[in-house]
C-alpha cells in the first residue's frame, strides 16, 4: 500500500513539472524590457584580459563584464540590430589592446549598489552559445566565466584577480637599461615593450605605465614628467608616444589641464587651472594656445571675457 502512494506520489511530481516550468517561463516573459530585475555591486575583485585590467562590476555574486568593451581587447564584437543580438567571436592576438582606466573601490564602497540591472531583449552568443546577459546603466554585461570555453579562467586569491588567458597570448617579462638597471616591465612582443606594462627611470622609480605599441606609449597610461621633483603627471590617451585625445594634466597639488589633446599639444575644447587650482579659462585651443571661443577668468574664478581668441590673445572683433 505504501509503495502505491509513493507512486502516486512520484507521478503527481511528474505531472506538475511542465506546468511549474510554464510557470517559471511565463514569470521570465512577465518581465518589461527596461523592469529592475537587480543590482550590480561593488567589488574589490579585479577583472583581467590577460595583463590588461577591464572594468567589473558584480551581479548575484559573479563578476561580470561589459560585452561591448570587449572590442577594445581584441575580441570580434558585432550587432545584429534586426534581430537585437550581441555575437563575440574569436580575438586577434596580434593587435594592440587599448587599456582601460579602472578605478579602485574603496572599502566602504564594498557591495553597495553601483547601478540598477534591467531586464532586456537582447541576446548575446559567445562563440555560438546562447549565454546569460545584462542591461545595466545601458551596456550588456555577461558574467567573465561565459568566457572560459576560449582560454584559461584563473582566481587569484590574494590578489583577488580573477583573469582570462587567450590562446597565444603575449608573454611578461623585463627590458633592461645598458648599466643593467631595470628599464621596463610588462608585456613583450619580439623584444619589445608592446601591450600593458611599467616604465621605470634610472633610479628605479615608475616614470610611466599603461599602454605600449613597439616601444612607444600608446592608448591609455600615466606619465610623471618630471613629477617627483615638482613637474608634471599627466594621465589620458596616447598615440605614437605623444599625448593624444582626452586627458589631464597635474602639478603637485591640482589639476592644471583638463580637456583635449593632439600631437602632444591642447589642441580642442579643454579648461585651464592656475597654480592654486582656481580655473582660468575655458574653450577652444590649439597647439598649446587659446584658439577660437572661450572664457576668461580672473584670480578669483569670475568671467572677466567671453568671445574670441587667436593665437592665446583676445580679438578686436567683439
Amino acid at each position: 500500500m505504501k509503495k502505491a502512494k509513493r507512486t502516486l506520489v512520484v507521478l503527481s511530481i511528474l505531472l506538475l513539472l511542465p506546468t511549474l516550468s510554464m510557470f517559471a517561463i511565463a514569470g521570465n516573459d512577465s518581465y518589461k524590457i527596461g523592469d529592475v530585475i537587480g543590482e550590480a555591486v561593488y567589488s574589490d575583485i579585479r577583472a583581467w584580459i590577460n595583463y590588461n585590467e577591464i572594468a567589473s562590476c558584480n551581479i548575484n555574486g559573479n563578476t561580470a563584464i561589459c560585452v561591448e568593451d570587449l572590442a577594445k581587447y581584441n575580441f570580434d564584437v558585432r550587432w545584429d540590430a534586426d534581430t537585437r543580438t550581441l555575437y563575440l567571436d574569436k580575438r586577434d592576438n596580434e593587435k594592440y589592446v587599448r587599456n582601460q582606466e579602472v578605478k579602485d573601490t574603496t572599502k566602504d564602497d564594498l557591495g553597495a549598489p553601483q547601478y540598477e540591472v534591467l531586464y532586456t531583449d537582447i541576446k548575446t552568443y559567445i562563440f555560438g552559445t546562447l549565454v546569460k546577459s545584462f542591461n545595466v546603466n545601458g551596456k550588456t554585461m555577461i558574467y567573465i566565466d561565459s568566457l572560459a570555453p576560449y582560454g584559461e579562467l584563473q582566481w587569484d586569491s590574494s590578489s583577488r584577480y580573477i583573469t582570462l588567458f587567450t590562446p597565444n597570448h603575449k608573454t611578461r617579462g623585463y627590458l633592461y637599461y645598458d648599466d643593467g638597471k631595470r628599464k621596463y616591465f610588462g608585456e613583450l612582443s619580439d623584444g619589445k615593450a608592446h601591450g600593458f606594462g611599467f616604465l621605470f627611470d634610472q633610479s628605479g622609480r615608475i616614470s610611466y605605465y599603461g599602454g605600449f605599441y613597439n616601444d612607444k606609449f600608446e592608448g591609455y597610461g600615466i606619465f610623471f614628467e618630471d613629477f617627483y621633483m615638482g613637474g608634471f603627471l599627466y594621465r589620458g590617451e596616447w598615440v605614437d608616444d605623444k599625448k593624444d585625445g582626452f586627458g589631464i594634466l597635474y602639478d603637485n597639488n591640482f589639476v592644471r589641464y583638463m580637456g583635449q589633446f593632439k600631437n602632444d599639444n591642447k589642441n580642442g575644447f579643454g579648461v585651464s587651472y592656475d597654480e592654486n587650482g582656481t580655473k582660468r579659462y575655458l574653450g577652444n585651443w590649439s597647439e598649446d594656445q587659446y584658439n577660437g571661443i572661450g572664457q576668461l577668468f580672473d584670480e578669483n574664478g569670475t568671467v572677466i571675457y567671453v568671445g574670441n581668441f587667436s593665437n592665446g590673445t583676445m580679438t578686436a572683433d567683439n
